[in-house]
C-alpha cells in the first residue's frame, strides 16, 4: 500500500481537535468512505495506518478488515482513496456535532472530487451524506445528490464487521466491484 504523504494533519477549525489524514492515492477514481476513523488509527494520525504490532497484522482492526476484504473482492487495493466522514473523534456525549460537519463535509468532498465510484460505509456516513437509512440501502447502488454523477454503494462499517459477521460487507463489496467493472 502506498501511504499518502501529500496531505498533512492539522486541527479542526471548529472544535480544535487534531484531524487525521486520509490514506491511499490522491488521484484515485475509487473512494472508500467510512463513518469515522478508529481510535487506533486516529492515534497514529492516518486512517487504516500501517503499524507494527504483536497481533500478526500491520494495520488497525478496521484497516485489516478493509484491506483483506478489498483484496478478496478483486478491487485494486493500491489505487483507492481511503477516508472517513469523521476524521477526528466525535465530541463526547454527542451523536453528531453539526458544527464540525460544516468543515468536515467540504473537506471530504474535496478529497473525493476526482472519484467516479464511492463505497459509503457505516450508519453516520450514510445517514448524513446520503440522507437515507443504512438498513434499507445496504449493498445497493443509490443516487446521492451530494455525489452527483458518481456511483455510490452502501456498506456496513468495518467496525461492525469486526463485531459481527462479514457477509453484508462482502456483498456490498461484490456489488461495488461489479459496478466498477461494468463501467470500464
Amino acid at each position: 500500500m502506498i501511504e499518502n504523504k501529500e496531505v498533512t494533519s492539522h486541527d479542526c477549525p471548529v472544535c480544535g481537535v487534531k484531524l487525521a489524514v486520509s490514506n491511499g492515492m490522491r488521484n484515485a477514481t475509487i473512494a472508500l468512505i467510512d463513518s469515522e476513523i478508529g481510535r487506533e488509527d486516529y492515534n497514529r494520525g492516518q486512517i487504516y495506518a500501517k503499524r507494527y504490532s504483536y497481533n500478526g497484522t500491520d494495520r488497525s482492526p478496521q484497516g485489516h478488515v478493509i484491506f483483506q476484504e478489498v483484496a478478496r473482492a478483486g478491487l485494486p487495493v493500491q489505487n483507492i482513496m481511503y477516508t472517513a466522514l469523521w476524521m477526528h473523534p466525535k465530541p463526547d456525549g454527542k451523536k453528531t456535532d453539526y458544527a464540525c460537519m460544516e468543515y468536515l463535509v467540504p473537506r471530504l468532498m474535496d478529497e473525493v472530487q476526482q472519484c467516479s465510484h464511492i463505497l459509503l460505509m457505516g450508519a453516520d456516513a450514510v445517514s448524513f451524506l446520503a440522507r437515507q437509512p443504512i438498513l434499507y440501502t445496504m449493498g445497493l447502488e443509490i443516487q446521492v445528490p451530494l455525489f452527483a454523477g458518481k456511483k455510490v454503494v452502501i456498506a456496513p462499517s468495518p467496525t461492525q464487521v469486526i463485531e459481527t459477521t462479514v457477509g453484508e460487507f462482502r456483498n456490498a463489496l461484490s456489488v461495488f466491484n461489479m459496478i466498477i467493472r461494468r463501467d470500464k
